[in-house]
């Protein structure tokens, strides 16, 4: 197995911006079965579910963009609580799930104070299907900045998915995929200006192509 981690975003407060922002996105796509995909949310942070749900319909949004749509799963956190049994069966390239962790989880893993999210990358031949957001250090920055966090929150959910469905070294120098996010792109994010590239929405739905043709190789 040789999926590791990739940085995903980070925060750049302190790289100053001289230059305006101009929005990179393609028109909105129409969508379909084969370019649909299910995501298992798991709120480990504890959330509010009115956050999550307003943050997923923001995900929903951008991704919507690139001509891709999303089937949501709440799944358990909690062993003592019950879970949707759909939860149990996220196995497969069409199915991603989503980890959202609290600031102790991300103290553990040693990451820099400004990292929003990280997110596996799948080797040769593999499908990567995990990713993780740091919900504290998000949250934060929304009260920092006073923006707000649904918007922040779900956009920063959009870039991780990007990167299980665009693959290794998918940052791009400016943008919804940027790898440091400076005030502008909080501020573009805050007002749902921040969308996939014509040629990256391209990218990720070849991407969920190739997804389906796998699972359907294996069946």
């Amino acid at each position: 197995m040789k999926t590791r981690l990739a940085l995903g975003l980070i925060l750049g407060f302190l790289f100053s911006v001289t230059t305006s922002w101009a929005r990179q996105s393609s028109p909105a796509l129409s969508t379909d079965e084969g370019q649909q995909i299910t995501i298992g949310a798991y709120n480990y942070a504890h959330a509010t579910p009115d956050a999550l749900l307003k943050a997923e319909r923001v995900t929903d949004g951008i991704l919507r963009i690139a001509g891709v749509s999303i089937v949501w799963l709440v799944c358990s956190a909690e062993e003592s609580s019950p879970t949707n049994p759909a939860c149990a069966n996220l196995v497969g390239p069409m199915k991603l799930t989503l980890h959202i962790i609290p600031k102790d989880a991300a103290v553990r893993l040693r990451l820099k104070s400004e990292v929003f999210g990280i997110a596996a990358e799948g080797g040769e031949g593999e499908f990567a299907c995990d990713a993780w957001v740091f919900y504290d250090k998000i949250n934060a920055a929304a009260v920092q900045t006073g923006l707000s966090l649904p918007q922040i929150l779900g956009t920063v959910i959009a870039h991780e998915l990007g990167h299980l469905l665009l693959g290794a070294n998918s940052h791009s120098k400016s943008g919804l995929m940027r790898a440091r996010w400076s005030r502008e792109e909080l501020l573009a994010a805050d007002l749902g200006e921040l969308s996939f590239s014509n040629y990256e929405s391209d990218r990720i739905r070849s991407s969920i192509v190739a997804r389906r043709q796998a699972l359907y190789a294996a069946r």
